[in-house]
């Protein structure tokens, strides 16, 4: 699983919750980072948690050089805004589901689950 948030508190979080459930997590800082890793390990990553304010390059930037690349890995979006103003503009591919901030951690493996599950 990569993990991008430009926030280390953040990204920290997703990161135990991610490892708490057994899952092996890649991290990456922005945007850009987390096309570079998707592009050299992709066949390893089964889904990605991204937030949608980043600098260099956004979440939905990154959601689309992912998805031209690879448009089977699961994407969740993640945001501190409502998931209507977040997820508006997506274009390009599918997210996976909207996981809002700060994270819950119900929340969080729910959201995982659903988004691994509809990738099967």
């Amino acid at each position: 699983m990569l993990i991008v948030d430009d926030e280390g508190p953040a990204r920290a979080v997703a990161c135990a919750l991610a490892a708490a459930m057994g899952l092996e997590v890649v991290e990456a800082a922005d945007g850009a980072e987390a096309v570079d890793v998707f592009r050299q390990r992709r066949r390893d990553l089964i889904l990605v948690i991204m937030d949608l304010t980043m600098p260099r390059m956004d979440g939905r930037e990154a959601f689309r050089a992912m998805a031209a690349e690879d448009a089977t890995i699961p994407v969740l979006l993640t945001s501190g805004y409502n998931e209507t103003f977040a997820v508006g503009d997506f274009t390009g591919g599918d997210l996976a589901g909207f996981l809002p901030k700060p994270y819950n951690r119900a929340q969080f493996e729910t959201a995982v689950r659903l988004a691994l599950q509809a990738k099967t």
